[in-house]
């Protein structure tokens, strides 16, 4: 049959989303990849410039988070549509993340260890230096652990995992006190005021970027009712949450979550629009994850070793950029293709959703 509107509709409007996607992979890449050099002096002018106007790329990371806010606020209510138990929820949302990570983070030893080689340094200087760091790196419990991280990009990785325990509780309480959706958004930002609670014990850390994830939430909410009230509220609660955060943080560093929670909200508005740029990038958005979390464990290496032969201030150093780029690229190509795709088929293949209920959900 051939597809409906509807389902055409909602295919361009997570292709919009995977290019947010990947337009957040990019501007981290390029933060990453000069962010190491400081001073005008260090670097060739035209990378000088390009590292001025990426200065800021960090952010790409909070677009994730809005992202995921809105994704895991809709695989929520598909999990409560068909009963799913909460067991099969977070065991499913365990699987999208660990697998993949768990293939980046060997990658990346194995790639710390060959350049301790290359320097003469002992190969356990580039390993976790306790089982407690071991442990740490392996269930993303850094933080709680107080371990240093071994995969640099794995600290939002901690924040997302929390994401999903919390989605989880949320599963499970709606299915046994059957609240409505508003009274989830009412407990949403109250979790919010984490940021300005003079008691945050360790066990709260991932509610510290709580807001950008529920700026994704909310823009979900208000799109998913529909109406024009709906958006409208939308918008106030996005722009008091953007308000919040800069008088609670003093930066506006919610900035790119709330903006991207923005584009969200008027996401029916944009599916009417074509932009020829938008399917590239999705592309990229497909290989994001396995982007962001190569691309650091090999630009690094990369950029370093090349250092000994050109500096980074010489003209020839763009060349040594660009291949770092490139070498990135061609790495989240083949841990996306080799690793994470399959990984996904095979979990998408276990069908948790279908399982019965656990005893507890």
């Amino acid at each position: 049959m051939p597809p409906t509107s509807t389902s055409q509709s909602q295919a361009h409007r997570w292709e919009l989303i995977d290019a947010l996607r990947g337009v957040a992979a990019i501007v981290v890449l390029l933060f990453h990849s000069l962010n190491n050099f400081k001073g005008d002096d260090a670097l060739p002018a035209a990378l000088g410039l390009l590292r001025w106007f990426t200065e800021y790329g960090y952010l790409g990371v909070n677009v994730f988070f809005a992202l995921s806010g809105w994704c895991i606020a809709q695989r929520v209510h598909n999990a409560f549509r068909r009963d799913e138990s909460t067991w099969a929820f977070l065991l499913e949302r365990g699987l999208r993340i660990f697998p993949t990570y768990w293939i980046a983070l060997a990658v990346t030893l194995a790639l710390q260890t060959a350049s301790a080689a290359v320097r003469g340094l002992p190969p356990s200087l580039a390993l976790p230096p306790t089982a407690q760091a071991w442990l740490g790196d392996i269930a993303l419990l850094q933080p709680y652990l107080h371990t240093p991280v071994a995969l640099m990009v794995s600290w939002s990785l901690v924040y997302e995992l929390g994401f999903y325990v919390i989605a989880t509780g949320v599963l499970a309480l709606r299915r046994k006190m059957e609240f409505h959706t508003s009274l989830a958004l009412t407990v949403g930002a109250l979790l919010c005021l984490w940021l300005v609670s003079p008691w945050q014990p360790q066990v709260g850390y991932v509610l510290g970027r709580w807001p950008d994830f529920f700026a994704g939430v909310i823009a979900w909410s208000a799109v998913r009712a529909g109406s024009v009230g709906a958006r409208r509220n939308g918008l106030i609660a996005l722009c008091a949450l953007g308000v919040f955060q800069w008088i609670a943080t003093a930066s506006w560093i919610g900035i790119a979550a709330i903006g991207t929670g923005l584009i969200l909200l008027f996401v029916q508005t944009l599916e009417r629009i074509t932009i020829s740029a938008v399917p590239v990038l999705a592309r990229v958005g497909v290989l994001s994850y396995s982007l962001y979390l190569i691309h650091v464990s090999v630009m690094s290496p990369v950029q370093n070793l090349a250092q000994r032969w050109i500096p980074s201030g010489s003209t020839a150093f763009i060349l040594v950029w660009l291949g770092s780029l490139a070498a990135a690229g061609i790495a989240a190509w083949l841990l996306y293709h080799w690793g994470e795709k399959p990984i996904e088929a095979w979990r998408k293949s276990l069908d948790l959703s279908r399982k019965p209920r656990a005893r507890f959900a």
